[in-house]
């Protein structure tokens, strides 16, 4: 196995610039840079900005009782740049649902498999937020957490899941937005 080196000078075009081969071998500048602090500066346009953004329908399960139907506004989006994947939702519930007995959360499928890197019952469970408007005037901060392989679900707080009860009703509607990796 032979490498032919080509004796050619690099002259930064952007401070900082991270190298990289153009397809005929010759080395030039990448859209990336790295500053003076070691932090890393993506390029204004690429594929973590052209990437188009999915859309899936989650499986929304109640354990103990029936989960609500959410149909008008049910929108879900997603974007999965390298092992982090974006999402996006707001549910408006259509025909109620209920918790059953006990504390029973709404817990829901995401769209790609949450890395096993999460470990239940810490604060790294916590994959995004958003806001519960629980009707009536009543607007309660959310998060969401990580019950294992793809499945996730709303909470108050870190311990505190939202139950099929509190979405009970017609009209009321959670949202919620953020990130978490995947293995792959």
């Amino acid at each position: 196995m032979s490498t032919e080196f080509k004796n050619e000078v690099i002259k930064p075009i952007t401070k900082n610039a991270v190298p990289r081969f153009d397809p005929d071998g010759n080395i030039k500048n990448s859209g990336v840079t790295i500053d003076d602090s070691n932090n890393m500066i993506l390029p204004e346009s690429g594929d973590i900005y052209t990437t188009a953004w999915g859309t899936w329908t989650p499986t929304i399960t109640v354990s103990g009782g029936t989960a609500p139907t959410y149909t008008r506004y049910f929108v879900n989006r997603w974007k999965k740049i390298g092992r982090t994947v974006w999402f996006w939702l707001y549910w408006d519930n259509q025909s109620g649902g209920t918790a059953g007995s006990g504390a029973n959360e709404i817990k829901f499928t995401a769209p790609f498999t949450v890395s096993s890197n999460y470990v239940i019952g810490t604060l790294a469970t916590c994959l995004g937020n958003g806001q519960s408007y629980e009707g009536g005037g009543t607007t309660k901060d959310v998060t969401i957490a990580y019950s294992g392989s793809s499945i996730m679900y709303f909470t108050y707080d870190v311990l505190s899941a939202i139950e099929g009860n509190d979405q009970s009703s017609i009209g009321r509607c959670i949202t919620a937005c953020g990130c978490y990796e995947t293995d792959s």
